[in-house]
């Protein structure tokens, strides 16, 4: 016989009374990460094949907008209680996106110590972007290490992790069930928690929020407030996102840190700031008007920043991390050109000059190591590794901010300009030139754009874009005017080569009554279904 125990409210779901046999309840804790109790755990958690080990999250400190803590405790007492076992699959969860369902059995194979094969249903320890972490076996099904949860109280702690970011703009219901045996019945426990997308966009608008806002992929395509208090920022000039979740915003004279759950100042901010950029080692790099900055908030101690050594450019227009082979790779452009080096202990070795140049424009670098490919925007124009720039034709374009790069090579821009002429431009159709971005209806996006920022997911059945662009004025021929954060919706399309087609006409993203000066998507795992 089995047995589906009631939903409580939100994360909380329990059995019957505390006499009853089947009085198991299910905890969750947002924020709270393996590392809390056991340092180092994700960077060796697997050596089996196929999972090795989780680089991504190697890093991750004691909490983290990717970490659950998940507790599983064994309420009953009384003359007819028993100790409780997982069985059967164990845990399973399963969540949907853009019509592409995630679902399976989890197990972490290097706290069962038994492989993949031993098992005789199929298991999995990273379903999507989902990672299960289990020091304790709370889940563990079979094999010498399957834990007993005692009775009058015992209990065990597992976590959820997200290990990247992958998924599209919105709000995902993740269901999380587990099956469990008290010797003579079976039963099961569960509860849903949400996978949480967002746009976070900042600037110097008053409403949604006070210069901090989030869209969550709602239909309505309407900002809204954060739902955390906010200090009274003069505006925000920048936003980044670091390996870990947290999202870190500058207003000209401080850089805060946003964790899912407040905003933290951080200390010793460097001044005139004048671009932000993560690695997948935890580091968050400023590139100021002197010199380079590195902060850390993952390492304890480091949670300061500090002077990178090594640098000799004095001005530091952009930044941006690429790790290959192990190595971290940091590419920057100032006063000596565009520059790469690796970054180890504070320092950057072995630094060597790319490309000449200078005047650079802030934040207009972007590089994919692994295909060699370098982008940056100065006052000579937008350059693709080339010793000349793209060409634009009968445009004057002023690119500004972030440069998208997609998997394919292809390159956009934002150009600061005004209603009569195009915000964005792309290499779509001439891998030479520039010539502006056309939506589903051939319809071009008029107004000034700060920037373009890009968000890629591959499906088995499709590989889909999303481009976003920011600024004020923004406005196409339909539906709308003066708008100040645009969404284009697009895919790939094959046409003797691969190149992404737009799949949607220009949508605005409306709740904003001032510009919007940057933006960056993050993830988070909640008990809430909305930010």
């Amino acid at each position: 016989m089995k047995r589906l125990l009631p939903l409580l409210p939100v994360f909380v779901i329990v059995g019957c009374s505390a006499s009853a046999p089947d009085d198991v309840e299910l905890t969750v804790k947002p924020g709270v990460c393996v590392t809390s109790a056991y340092l180092g755990y994700e960077a060796t958690s697997s050596n089996i094949s196929p999972y090795y080990s989780f680089p991504l999250n190697a890093y991750t400190g004691e909490s983290s907008p990717y970490c659950m803590a998940l507790t599983l405790t064994n309420n009953n007492s009384g003359q007819n209680s028993n100790n409780v076992q997982v069985y059967q699959g164990g845990l399973s969860i399963s969540y949907s996106v853009e019509s592409n369902t995630f679902t399976g059995y989890m197990i972490d194979y290097n706290s069962a110590g038994i492989s993949p094969g031993y098992f005789n249903y199929k298991t999995n320890q990273i379903i999507g972007n989902v990672a299960l972490f289990d020091p304790q076996n709370c889940v563990t099904t079979q094999g010498v290490k399957v834990n007993t949860l005692h009775k009058n109280g015992g209990s065990c702690t597992f976590y959820l992790q997200l290990i990247n970011e992958s998924m599209p703009v919105g709000i995902y219901p993740l269901n999380v069930n587990i099956n469990y045996t008290n010797g003579n019945d079976n039963y099961s426990v569960g509860t849903t928690i949400y996978q949480q997308v967002g746009i976070l966009a900042g600037g110097e608008f008053s409403q949604p929020g006070n210069k901090l806002a989030v869209y969550d992929g709602n239909n309505q395509f309407i900002a809204e407030p954060l739902s955390v208090d906010l200090p009274n920022l003069p505006s925000v000039k920048l936003l980044a996102r670091d390996v870990i979740g947290n999202v870190y915003a500058y207003d000209g004279s401080d850089v805060y840190q946003y964790n899912g759950i407040s905003l933290v100042k951080t200390q010793n901010t460097p001044e005139s700031i004048n671009d932000l950029s993560g690695d997948r080692f935890g580091n968050l790099f400023a590139a100021t008007q002197n010199g380079l900055y590195v902060y850390n908030s993952s390492v304890n101690g480091s949670n300061v920043w500090s002077l990178v050594s090594g640098i000799p450019s004095i001005q530091v227009n952009a930044v941006r991390a690429e790790s290959a082979n192990a190595q971290n790779i940091i590419f920057i452009t100032g006063t000596n050109g565009v520059e790469s080096c690796i970054f180890t202990n504070g320092a950057c070795n072995g630094i060597s000059q790319l490309f000449s140049g200078n005047q650079f424009n802030n934040q207009a670098l972007a590089v994919n190591a692994y295909e060699s490919q370098i982008v940056w925007g100065s006052e000579s124009g937008l350059f693709n590794g080339a010793t000349s720039p793209l060409t634009t034709g009968e445009f004057a374009i002023n690119q500004q901010g972030k440069i998208g790069l997609d998997k394919l090579g292809l390159i956009y821009v934002g150009s600061e300009s005004d209603e009569f002429n195009p915000a964005v431009f792309s290499n779509l159709g001439n891998l030479t030139g520039l010539s502006p971005l056309q939506d589903y209806e051939n319809n071009v996006l008029f107004g000034k754009s700060n920037g373009v920022y890009l968000r890629s997911t591959d499906f088995k059945t499709s590989s889909i874009m999303s481009l976003y662009t920011y600024g004020q004025n923004l406005s196409s021929l339909v539906p709308f005017n003066d708008q100040y954060l645009v969404l284009l919706s697009m895919a790939v399309a094959q046409n003797g080569i691969n190149y992404y087609a737009a799949k949607s006409n220009w949508t605005a993203i409306t709740g904003f009554n001032g510009l919007v000066n940057d933006i960056v998507i993050s993830s988070r795992l909640s008990i809430e279904s909305n930010f």
